[in-house]
C-alpha cells in the first residue's frame, strides 16, 4: 500500500467524491462508529490504517487522507489480491499469518453488516421469513469458509461438517486462494465497503444496492407477506449466487403443505409444467434441504432434467451440490405406477436417490452416502428415511406460457394464413401478383382448413 501520497496526487476520486471522501476521512480518524458496521469492525478498519501507514500526522497520529484515499480505491475498485490483502490485514494488523478464529471473526462482522444493510430493501415486504437466530447467521458464515476449511479433503469423501479449525493459521495467499473460489464472499465486501464509504448521494447508494442484491418479488399471491421455512440468510444465499440470474427476479408459490395438504397428488397438480422451481423440504429432525430443477416437472417412467440442476442443504448446515458428469439422473416424477417407484426424486437412481419424497408425501429418503453420484452431495436428512414436517415449491423466474395460451396463438396463425390465401386466389382471378408470397413461413402456408378447400373449389365457378 506504498506510494499513497503520488496516487493522491493523480486524483484517484473525482471532486464531486472528494467530499465525500474527506468526510468519511474525518469520521474514521476521530474513531466514530461508521453506520451498518459493528464497531468492532470499524476498529479493525481504523487499526489496520494506522498500521499500514507510518507517517506521523499533526494533530491525530493515525493515518494520512492520500492513505485513506488509496484504502478506498482498494475497497471499491481493487483486484481480488487487494481485497485479499485487506481482510487479511483486518484480521491480524501486525502479524504475517492470521488465527483461523480471528478471520472467522471478521467475516462474521462483516456479515452482520450486509445484513444490517440490506435489511430496509423493499423486497422484503412480499416475504415472511423465519426469525434471525444467532446460530443461523453462525452456519451462514462458516458456509463462506467451504473452500477454506475443506482444502485437501477429497471430493469422495463424506462431506464434513464446518467449525472453525483450532490451532490454524492461514497466509495472505491462502485467503486469496479461498476468495478466488468464493465469489460470494467477495461480492459481501464489495457491498459492505460501497455502503460505509458511499461516495454519491444517499439515493443513489440506494439505486446500486437494489442493483447489487437481488430478494425476489412474489408474483402469484394477492395476500402478503408469504410465510416461507428460508430466513433472510437462506433466501440470499439461494437466490444471489446459485440461481441463473435471469431467474432471480420473482419467484411463485406453486405448493405448500400448511395450504394445501400433505397430498402428493396436490404436489403434482400443483409442480406440474410451471417451469423451474425449488423445492424445500424441512424434516421432523428439523434439517432443511431440497433442490433446484431446471426446467418443469413432468410425470413419466424416466429420469430427465439438465446439468443446471443442483441439490442443497441449508440446516444444519449451507451446501450447493452441483451435477458431476458421473449420469444424468437429474430428476424424476412418477404416479399410479405398479412395477415404476411412485413419487419425486432427484439425483442417484431408483430406490437409491440423492433426494427423495415418496408418493405417500409424509416419507422420503436421502441415500447418497457417502456422496450422490449425480450431485456429488451427501445425505442430506439426519437418517437415510425421513419424515415430512414442511414442503415448499416455488416457481422461479417468470411463469411459463400455458398451454391454452399457446393453442391461441396457433389458432391466430391458422386464421391469418386462411386470411392470406383467401387474398391470393382473388389477386389471381384480377391478373394481379403477391409479391410478398415469398417471405411466407413454408408451412404457414400450407395450412388450410376445411372451409378454405370449399372456397378454392368453388372459384372455377365464378369464373
Amino acid at each position: 500500500m506504498g506510494g499513497g501520497e503520488s496516487k493522491a496526487e493523480k486524483r484517484i476520486f473525482n471532486e464531486t467524491e472528494q467530499s465525500y471522501v474527506k468526510k468519511h476521512y474525518d469520521l474514521l480518524v476521530s474513531q466514530k462508529p461508521l453506520r451498518f458496521i459493528p464497531a468492532t469492525l470499524t476498529n479493525r478498519i481504523f487499526e489496520h490504517l494506522k498500521h499500514s501507514h507510518k507517517e506521523k500526522v499533526k494533530g491525530h497520529g493515525a493515518f494520512s487522507h492520500s492513505s485513506f484515499e488509496v484504502f478506498l480505491e482498494s475497497t471499491a475498485r481493487g483486484t481480488v489480491t487487494d481485497k485479499s490483502n485487506i481482510l487479511f490485514h483486518l484480521s491480524s494488523p501486525k502479524d504475517d499469518t492470521v488465527n483461523a478464529l480471528n478471520l472467522y471473526q471478521t467475516v462474521y462482522e462483516f456479515v452482520v453488516g450486509f445484513k444490517d444493510i440490506i435489511k430496509d430493501l423493499p423486497q422484503w415486504k412480499y416475504w415472511q421469513t423465519t426469525d434471525y437466530k444467532e446460530k443461523d447467521t453462525e452456519r451462514f458464515v462458516l458456509s463462506l469458509f467451504f473452500e477454506l476449511y475443506t482444502k485437501g479433503i477429497s471430493k469422495k469423501l463424506a462431506v464434513p461438517m464446518l467449525c472453525v479449525p483450532k490451532d490454524t493459521s492461514y497466509t495472505v495467499i491462502d485467503i486469496e486462494e479461498w476468495l478466488t473460489k468464493t465469489s460470494m464472499m467477495i461480492w459481501i465486501l464489495d457491498v459492505v465497503f460501497i455502503n460505509i464509504f458511499c461516495l454519491d448521494e444517499e439515493n443513489s447508494r440506494k439505486d446500486v444496492l437494489h442493483s447489487s442484491v437481488h430478494i425476489p418479488v412474489i408474483t402469484n399471491s394477492k395476500t402478503l407477506p408469504i410465510s416461507t421455512i428460508l430466513d433472510r440468510n437462506a433466501l440470499v444465499y439461494l437466490n444471489n449466487y446459485n440461481l441463473p440470474k435471469h431467474l432471480t427476479s420473482e419467484w411463485r408459490l406453486l405448493f405448500c403443505n400448511s395450504l394445501y395438504g400433505d397430498s402428493f397428488s396436490q404436489l403434482v397438480g400443483h409442480i406440474v409444467n410451471k417451469g423451474p422451481s425449488i423445492i424445500i423440504v424441512k424434516d421432523k429432525d428439523g434439517y432443511i434441504f431440497g433442490g433446484y430443477s431446471s426446467q418443469g416437472w413432468e410425470l413419466g417412467p424416466k429420469f430427465y432434467g439438465s446439468a443446471d440442476c443442483f441439490l442443497f442443504t441449508i440446516a444444519p448446515q449451507y451446501g450447493v451440490y452441483t451435477a458431476t458428469g458421473y449420469n444424468d439422473n437429474f430428476m424424476y416424477l412418477n404416479q399410479g405406477q405398479e412395477t415404476l417407484p411412485n413419487g419425486l426424486g432427484m439425483g442417484g437412481q431408483f430406490n437409491y436417490f440423492g433426494f427423495w419424497i415418496d408418493h405417500s408425501f409424509n416419507h422420503g429418503h436421502s441415500k447418497a452416502g457417502p456422496r450422490c453420484t449425480t450431485y456429488g452431495s451427501p445425505q442430506l436428512s439426519k437418517s437415510p428415511e425421513f419424515t415430512v414436517e414442511m414442503v415448499e415449491v416455488w416457481g422461479v423466474g417468470p411463469e411459463p406460457k400455458s398451454e391454452d395460451s399457446d393453442d391461441e396463438d396457433k389458432d391466430k396463425k391458422q386464421k391469418s394464413v386462411l386470411q392470406d390465401t383467401e387474398s391470393k386466389a382473388m389477386l389471381e382471378i384480377l391478373g394481379k401478383h403477391q409479391y410478398s408470397e415469398g417471405f411466407k413461413e413454408r408451412e404457414e402456408d400450407e395450412i388450410m382448413s376445411e372451409e378454405m378447400k370449399k372456397k378454392m373449389n368453388a372459384i372455377p365457378k365464378m369464373l
